[in-house]
């Protein structure tokens, strides 16, 4: 009796420890295994950077050399064909950068900007290596990695279509057409628009026609503007700006270019005013990465500003909110280890919204992967509440 009361014992300790190995082996009882819920939740990004700003902006160059006297002020409105200047014929000496009489002459409104182009062969020979890698992956039937290459293809696209359109960089200016009266040089605006008096020899490289043909790691430190009251026949002495919209480009790194979709709307700060600001176009070439923003606001001194700190904040984004750390790549594919509640650890595909640190937005429950044109795969994902791995 007491020999199989100690068999029945041994037997059913048997039997524990097996089923505590199994459910050790499938992570149940495992105390190593770290987890959290998948909950909703939101990131809200801030970044610091510096913008290049371009403007919709006329530049007038004199006809006639002499004194200038301005009838506006920096940033006024005007209206075309209002009286914004005269000129009285006088023998000037030149002036050097800075506005100051000196001994060079007035060619520094004359720069060389080719040197500052994106190398166009460069250009044309990534897109045909772009264009040949995408119809590989559509042979292969690869088509999740088929929408990185059509954005990297349109950056390339935008760039060999301005150097079409206008054979390279073009400096921009416009001779004023002023009439004589009483002696003097009566300018007019040929346009409506704000006034910028502060002159820089960059003013012609930065018009919007050139924002995607400035290679803009060759730029120099810009010198500062100033205000030109003594002009040689052919200097730049006056801007007209097209308040209507101005862009700021902003160079940033693919993963911080990852927060912004091209049509979305983004908050910018600069100085003390929050302007919010179209995500116009992707830079997204093998020599430079980052965005253009379309503001449709003034904002103070934006007929001075060349290049201004700004800071950038995304739209919030919403999603299944987890752990980087949490996140792993099989296969190719991200992912991440989700613990069912019978205590199986699973791989789970995901779709990365957005990601900052050690936290990044997900979608929940499905999203679509394109497969063909026309065609598309809904993809089982996250859930809420699952139980996540923190290191997998």
């Amino acid at each position: 009796m007491s020999k199989r009361f100690f068999n029945t014992v041994l037997g059913g300790l048997a039997v524990v420890v097996l089923l505590a190995i199994f459910l050790k082996t499938i992570g149940l009882f495992d105390s190593r295994i770290k987890t959290y819920p998948a909950t909703l939740g939101k990131l809200e990004i801030n970044l610091e950077k510096e913008a290049l700003v371009f403007r919709d902006e006329l530049i007038l160059s004199a006809n006639v050399e002499g004194k200038v006297d301005f009838l506006v002020e920096e940033a006024q409105r005007v209206y075309a064909g209002q009286t914004i200047a005269t000129i009285t014929p006088m023998t000037v000496q030149t002036q050097d950068s800075d506005g100051a009489n000196g001994e060079e002459g007035t060619n520094k409104d004359q720069l060389e900007f080719s040197q500052y182009m994106v190398d166009i062969d460069t250009i044309r020979s990534n897109i045909k290596s772009l264009e040949d890698e995408l119809s590989y992956l559509v042979k292969q039937n690869k088509y999740a990695e088929i929408a990185d290459v059509e954005d990297r293809l349109s950056s390339f696209y935008l760039v060999q279509r301005a150097y079409d359109q206008q054979g390279g960089i073009m400096p921009s200016r416009t001779t004023v057409s002023a009439s004589i009266e009483g002696g003097r040089y009566v300018v007019t605006a040929p346009k409506a628009g704000l006034i910028g008096l502060e002159i820089s020899p960059f003013d012609q490289l930065f018009s919007v026609q050139n924002m995607h043909l400035i290679q803009y790691s060759t730029l120099p430190e810009l010198p500062a503007s100033h205000v030109r009251r003594e002009v040689k026949n052919g200097d730049v002495f006056l801007r007209i700006v097209d308040n209507k919209e101005s862009y700021l480009v902003v160079n940033l790194t693919p993963e911080e270019m990852s927060y912004f979709k091209v049509g979305n709307l983004s908050e910018v700060i600069i100085g003390e005013d929050r302007i919010t600001a179209e995500i116009y176009q992707l830079v997204r070439t093998e020599q430079q990465t980052g965005i253009i923003f379309r503001l449709f606001e003034d904002y103070p001194k934006m007929t001075e500003y060349r290049h201004v700190n700004v800071q950038l904040i995304p739209e919030k984004t919403e999603g299944i909110l987890i752990k980087s750390s949490s996140i792993l790549e099989e296969e190719g594919q991200m992912g991440v280890k989700v613990l069912s509640p019978s205590g199986v650890v699973r791989f789970v595909p995901i779709k990365i919204k957005a990601r900052i640190g050690d936290d990044a937005v997900i979608h929940s429950d499905f999203y679509t992967l394109s497969k063909a044109e026309g065609t598309n795969e809904s993809i089982k994902t996250v859930n809420l509440y699952d139980e996540i791995l923190e290191e997998p």
